[in-house]
């Protein structure tokens, strides 16, 4: 009796479906079901989140980093391995760059992904000005942007000459 409003229902294979579960007719067969989507999900990546940036300027994402801390970007891990003076130990992926603090040096490119060091704490105690190392709050300010696209968005900034 309590079956026949199932019948009625739009979602009759459904319901069904989820009552002969409850009775171990298809136990199996959702189980596979289950672990599909599992797979197809953690698989792809969906279930792995992008560590988000502190702050955005056009197309490159900063974030301030300890020593010792790692970051995803791209699917592609980075982390602040150590400092010395302007120099920054990074591990990007499985590649471990030393990496300057950038003044006249250009990004530093590696598994897709431009690279550069825009301050960090050793450069910082040589002025005592904080309002030039106002945005340094860690360690180190790492600049991340993906190469194929470009740092700035030519419709969006221009610069006078």
């Amino acid at each position: 009796m309590k079956l026949f409003f199932l019948y009625k229902c739009k979602l009759f294979p459904i319901c069904k479906l989820l009552v002969d579960f409850t009775l171990g007719k298809h136990r199996q067969k959702l189980t596979k079901i289950a672990f599909a989507f599992f797979v197809l999900f953690y698989g792809t990546g969906i279930s792995k989140a992008q560590t988000e940036p502190d702050f955005t300027w056009a197309n490159t994402s900063y974030f301030n980093l300890n020593v010792g801390e790692s970051i995803e970007y791209n699917s592609v891990e980075i982390q602040l391995l150590a400092l010395h003076n302007h120099f920054n130990k990074i591990k990007v992926g499985n590649d471990t760059l030393l990496v300057k603090v950038s003044r006249r040096s250009l990004p530093v490119v590696k598994n897709g992904i431009r690279l550069f060091v825009a301050d960090n704490k050793n450069v910082r105690s040589l002025n005592d000005d904080e309002s030039l190392h106002g945005l340094l709050e860690k360690d180190a300010l790492i600049c991340l942007s993906d190469i194929s696209s470009k740092m700035l968005d030519p419709n969006k900034y221009v610069f006078p000459i």
